[in-house]
């Protein structure tokens, strides 16, 4: 008899410290993983592994209740409920310390995720320090051709307003060697003409008209290229002071 009631207090002095931690372990996390809406997978899991854990406490109650309720002499029910709450209780650990093992996973998934998204982070801040630097070099090289481009536009229009004087004194010229060359064309005709009132003979007025016109058609070409000339540099000047204009609005 004092055997049986040792070998009785045993299981239960064991069953009570493990219904302990079980109720601890239940009450320390899946409570505040059950007050989101939208879980996840690991979430759901946690989730599923608390209402467990309640259920089997509801049936830990039940089974202390019975033991109460058998009857002093009943030790063999008293024994069988015993073991039946050892064996509720283990469950429940194994059901807590699977819930532990999820909460790692899901921990170092959330660790990595956190890396993941730092390492990302600095890729991206890197990626647009460098789209800068690009930008303000192709803004740099940009307006360094411009100035270039100005300058060249501001150096032709000086070589153009110092080559007008010569071309202006090239057309004055042009202009008196074909007045000379018309007041010699006048000279001749009225040679030709007093040739004509001396008697002179056809053949001879014929020839020194015919050296004159060709002595006149060879300066011709030099006074309509000289004013072509002016033509280009005059049209060209205004071109150039028209772009120095845009580009200094």
């Amino acid at each position: 008899s004092s055997s049986t009631t040792i070998s009785n207090k045993k299981p239960r002095s064991g069953m009570s410290i493990s219904a302990t931690t079980a109720k601890r372990a239940t009450s320390s996390r899946p409570s505040t993983l059950q007050k989101k809406p939208n879980l996840s997978k690991s979430q759901q899991t946690t989730t599923a592994v608390a209402t467990t854990g309640n259920n089997k406490r509801k049936s830990l109650i039940t089974t202390k209740e019975s033991l109460k309720k058998r009857p002093a002499w009943d030790m063999r029910g008293k024994v069988n409920d015993m073991e039946t709450q050892l064996k509720e209780t283990q469950d429940r650990l194994s059901g807590l310390y699977k819930f532990k093992d999820e909460l790692e996973i899901l921990k170092e998934d959330k660790e990595s995720d956190r890396k993941n998204a730092i390492q990302r982070l600095v890729t991206i801040k890197a990626e647009m320090q460098n789209v800068k630097r690009e930008h303000e070099q192709d803004l740099e090289n940009l307006n360094a051709q411009q100035r270039i481009h100005y300058q060249e536009l501001l150096d032709q229009q000086l070589i153009y307003k110092r080559q007008e004087p010569t071309m202006d004194i090239e057309m004055e010229d042009a202009k008196r060697k074909l007045k000379d060359a018309q007041t010699r064309s006048d000279q001749v005709m009225q040679k030709h003409q007093q040739l004509e009132r001396y008697g002179g003979t056809l053949a001879d007025r014929e020839r020194e008209i015919h050296r004159l016109t060709k002595a006149l058609n060879k300066k011709q070409p030099a006074l309509e290229s000289a004013e072509i000339k002016l033509q280009e540099s005059q049209t060209t000047n205004q071109r150039l002071q028209a772009m120095i204009d845009e580009l200094e609005k």
